[in-house]
């Protein structure tokens, strides 16, 4: 017999092996390499014949399929997969897919994608699915965390052993404007700042730096880009702490004062700063410092009047408080507080209280020999340098009764002719007294004989209210009295004497002989 195979040559070859019992075994053997996914099947023909003559033969087909075996590792369409994705994508956004092939069929061929070299980050954020190889949002990504998530995914077959591939994946995390911009106030220079207060001397330069104001924003592009000032009317504005062009996204400002500060005007200033990012929409953010004004002794001591004039009774308790004065100093604290201190000129009859500004007077005052004082109270504040102020005070010394009237002679004397018409003047009397006003206001009285003299109370001249004769009366005496108008009054008395003058006003008379035989002669 003779056996023949056909198709294929060089990868199958017909061996016919002896059995034991004599039989012709024939053997299919395989000659060549077979790769299922170059060929996966072949076609033989089979043809058997005898050794007779004239020969005799017959054939088969004989069909050969090449299963698969694992001889093939999944491949990426491409090795490296770039994508951009948006911050802030809600979960299940899909972002890229990833695809391999493998050329092996069944389990072989069956390929499922996994994580490879990826961080936890990477599989906490992202999603793959393992059949599709869709790559999807697990969690919100935020840009200002994490700006690029780069990883391998793996392609793996189920053929055992298992082949892979693998490929990279970088995902660009696109910005969006979703964070305010930052404000930090810090202290600078021997300004003092703490707890968002800044304690700022009243007589600073105008444009002295109080402040350094860092402005940031952790969005990118545009989304980052800050402008920064300074809100309302307040005496502070911002520059830049540099000129030159730096990190748009961080910006650093110098606070200054841009006008004087005045403790007295105002003594504590809110200053806002508001930043402004450029994004669409744009988001702004605010801080704000407290400024308080730091008081410098720049204000005196001021009184209210520029003249102080008080009354203040004579006949005085040594001690006694006669005035008080005040002065205001604008100031606060030592540069406001206030010592008083007098004239040396009066320092023995006055003296002041430095602390209450309370006048009080050393000795008996009496207005009969000072009726007026006049000096100065000066008021020194306690700051460094030391400011001082002062008033004119002028004390009027009140009148008391304290004096009686006073004529100027104890008796007066004086001489009228007789036959004087009534009611006509036959002398003045003086008196006068020390006190003043009503205390001084004098009354006159004839004590006695005064149906027969009286006296004018503004001149002290005395009336008579008859005619003289001396031949009647030669002398007439009496008392005058001054009585003044304070209360209690006071009064004094003098003594008139008047003597009466004679005139030749009657003829002589014949006493003897005592008969009427005479002649009176022209």
């Amino acid at each position: 017999r003779h056996r023949a195979l056909r198709a294929a040559p060089g990868v199958f070859e017909l061996q016919v092996a002896d059995t034991p019992d004599g039989e012709k075994q024939p053997q299919l053997i395989v000659k060549g390499a077979l790769d299922r996914e170059q060929r996966d099947s072949y076609e033989l023909t089979l043809r058997v014949r005898d050794g007779g003559d004239p020969p005799r033969s017959s054939q088969a087909i004989l069909r050969v399929l090449i299963t698969d075996v694992n001889d093939n590792s999944p491949r990426f369409e491409k090795s490296v997969y770039e994508a951009d994705l948006a911050e802030n994508s809600a979960p299940g956004t899909p972002i890229l897919q990833l695809r391999a092939a493998d050329l092996d069929v069944g389990v072989n061929g069956q390929i499922e994608y996994v994580f490879g070299a990826a961080t936890e980050s990477v599989r906490r954020l992202l999603r793959l699915d393992e059949t599709s190889g869709w790559l999807s949002v697990l969690h919100r990504i935020d840009r200002e965390e994490v700006n690029q998530l780069r990883f391998t995914v793996m392609a793996r077959d189920r053929g055992q052993p298992p082949k892979t591939d693998k490929a990279t994946v970088v995902l660009n995390i696109k910005d969006e404007n979703d964070n305010v911009p930052s404000i930090e106030i810090r202290k600078i220079g021997r300004i003092p700042l703490k707890d968002g207060v800044a304690n700022v001397a009243e007589d600073v330069l105008v444009d002295t730096p109080i402040a350094l104001v860092q402005v940031s924003d952790r969005d990118q592009g545009e989304n980052g880009v800050v402008t920064c000032t300074v809100v309302g009317d307040v005496p502070f504005q911002l520059k830049p702490a540099s000129d030159t062009e730096g990190d748009q996204n961080k910006k650093k400002y110098f606070l200054h004062t841009s006008a004087p500060l005045d403790y007295e005007t105002t003594r504590e200033f809110n200053v806002v700063i508001v930043a402004v990012d450029s994004g669409s929409p744009s988001l702004s953010s605010n801080n704000s410092l407290v400024v308080k004004v730091g008081d410098t002794n720049d204000n005196p001591p001021v009184f209210g009047q520029s003249v102080v004039e008080v009354y203040f009774p004579e006949n005085n308790i040594p001690g006694e408080r006669v005035a008080t004065v005040l002065a205001t100093d604008a100031d606060s604290g030592k540069n406001a507080e206030i010592a008083y201190s007098l004239d040396s000129s009066v320092m023995g009859i006055f003296a002041i209280d430095p602390d209450s500004g309370d006048i009080l007077v050393n000795t008996v005052l009496d207005r009969e020999q000072t009726d007026r004082y006049e000096f100065k109270v000066n008021a020194k504040d306690k700051g460094i340098p030391v400011l001082q102020g002062s008033t004119t005070v002028i004390v009027q010394v009140a009148d008391k009764n304290d004096n009686d009237p006073k004529f100027m002679q104890d008796v007066f004397t004086f001489y009228v002719k007789e036959n004087l018409q009534p009611n006509s003047p036959v002398g003045m009397v003086t008196v006068m007294d020390a006190d003043k006003g009503r205390n001084a206001e004098m009354s006159l009285y004839i004590e006695e004989n005064s149906n027969i003299f009286s006296i004018e109370n503004d001149t002290g001249t005395i009336y008579s209210t008859m005619s003289f004769d001396r031949e009647h009366q030669t002398t007439y005496t009496f008392r005058v009295k001054a009585v003044d108008g304070g209360d209690p009054p006071r009064s004094a008395t003098a003594t008139v004497s008047l003597f009466v003058m004679d005139e030749n006003d009657n003829a002589p008379t014949v006493t003897l002989p005592r008969n009427i035989s005479y002649t009176l002669l022209p």
